[in-house]
Formats: C-alpha cells, structure tokens, sequence
C-alpha cells in the first residue's frame, strides 16, 4: 500500500492509505480481476477467517464471567463487545465473532449507488443484492476508530436521537470509559488508546507469538507509556491476556495480577471493544 499511494502522490494528489485500499478493491472488481466481488462473496470469506487461540470463545466468556459475579449482578453490570476495525464489515459479519459483537464500525461497500434523481416522485430504485460492490459506503481509519469510541461511550448506537458532538454529562453516559477495556493489536489503535489511557479506561496491546517483529513493536507501545499493559494474542483461559498483562523475557512470559482484583468504582456499564486478531 506504501507504492500505491507513493503512485499518487506523483501525481500532486493528497491521499489516505485507507482510501486507497478500499478503492483499489473496486480497480480490481472493474477490470475483471474480481469478478461477482459483493457483499454475499465477502460475508462468505469471513466465515473462513481464523482466529488467534482463545477466539471468539473469550468474548462469550468474559460475559459470562462478569455476569455471573453478585455483587456485579446487584448493580445491573453488563459486558458488551464491540469491534472496530480497518478491515471489512461484510468479512466481519459473516466471521464467527460477530454473533458475539453488539455492534461494529468497520468499513463498507455499496453494491448499487443511488442514480441521480433518486429523490423526485416516480423514480424506480431496484436495491439489488447480488451485484458487483461500486462504491466506497463507509471508511474507517484510525480517526473513525475515535469517533467509534465517543460514539459508544455517548450510546449513539443505541439511541438515534443522540449525536456524537451531543454535550452530556459524563455520569450521564451509556459506557463510561472507565468500565471501558480496548484491546488491539496495531499502530492504527494507538489515537483510542490514547483517548482511554487519559480518560480511565484500560489498554491491551496483543502480539502475535509467532512475528518477532510485532511483540517488538507492541512492546515499544508499552515502553512508550501508549498502552497500559501487553500480552501474547492467546485469550485462552489462563493465558497472558486472561491475566491482563505479559512480558517477554528470555523467551519467557511473566504475568500480572488477575484483572478480577481490579473492579471499577461504581461502573454501570462494562464493555470490551476487541478488534477481533486474526491468525
């Protein structure tokens, strides 16, 4: 992607790598190169995606867990998960975390784009489901990733009525950051660690065990004080990310405190919003 937007910027344009991606998908779609590429072709590839160890699993546990505890269950404490991500939202809805997902912001397809006119009195739109994707219907990059978060922190997704930029009083708000666990595992998730690590939340960089290169890029996250906590992208029972924080030693991993001995004053909600790593 680097040589792709390095093609044009060339040309004198001003470009964005995530723009880039999604419309070089739909270059390909219109020289034939992906042929009957839709939204049903792309769920179907997510139902073949494959997960880090522990996955989707976790998300039904860690509900579970947190809603199995009394004094949890006495002051109506949920967990609920969200995805946000740079990848596909048909992939994702069609992976099997999305069952587990109470919403997600990730980027999207139009297969039939509203013609012109399609507003006057008369004018026939037949919405077809089984034609090529055309048009870029919504982007995600690592500002909407933001954006996702005050959204969830707001209840926009809940409540219509509700605007992002809509002032409400922070003990008024649906998700408070503070029962608020991020976990993700790249350089694009770095502005809502930020967002989080200022305003309560908790931040868990994952590697994957078997890239060298990401433990130490994750890693230096955490050198540089950018997420709070890191561990191994294993979320089996037990794990490094079960106990909230890993460190490599040797080869070795040294665990943290179990993250059930740190519970949130007064929380209404608790969420994970879990980008969901794929092996």
């Amino acid at each position: 992607m680097d040589a792709l937007g390095a093609f044009h910027r060339k040309a004198g344009l001003a470009v964005s790598q995530e723009t880039l991606c999604l419309n070089h998908f739909l270059t390909y779609v219109k020289a034939g190169l992906l042929p009957g590429l839709n939204n049903a072709r792309l769920r179907d590839f997510g139902a073949e995606l494959s997960f880090y160890a522990g996955m989707p699993e976790f998300m039904a546990l860690a509900k579970k867990e947190i809603e199995s505890i009394p004094e949890f269950i006495s002051h109506e404490i949920t967990v609920e998960h969200y995805i946000v991500s740079t990848g596909l939202r048909q992939i994702i809805l069609g992976s099997a975390a999305a069952s587990y997902a109470k919403d997600v912001w990730v980027s999207e397809f139009i297969e039939t784009p509203a013609p012109p006119g399609y507003l006057e009195d008369g004018v026939q739109i037949r919405i077809q489901d089984d034609t090529e994707i055309s048009q870029v219907g919504y982007l995600v990059d690592n500002t909407v990733e933001t954006r996702a978060i005050w959204e969830i922190n707001k209840g926009v997704n809940v409540d219509d009525r509700i605007g992002v930029n809509d002032h409400i009083e922070q003990e008024d708000r649906r998700v408070p950051f503070r029962n608020t666990l991020y976990v993700a595992d790249g350089p694009s998730d770095i502005p809502v660690f930020s967002i989080l690590n200022k305003n309560g939340g908790r931040t868990l960089g994952v590697y994957n065990p078997d890239q060298d290169s990401h433990f130490r890029e994750v890693k230096a996250s955490r050198d540089q004080r950018r997420v709070q906590h890191f561990a191994e992208a294993n979320y089996k029972q037990r794990s490094s990310v079960d106990h909230d924080d890993a460190r490599r030693d040797g080869g070795r991993h040294r665990r943290g405190p179990p993250a059930s001995n740190r519970r949130p004053s007064q929380p209404r909600r608790q969420t994970h919003q879990l980008e969901p790593p794929i092996g």
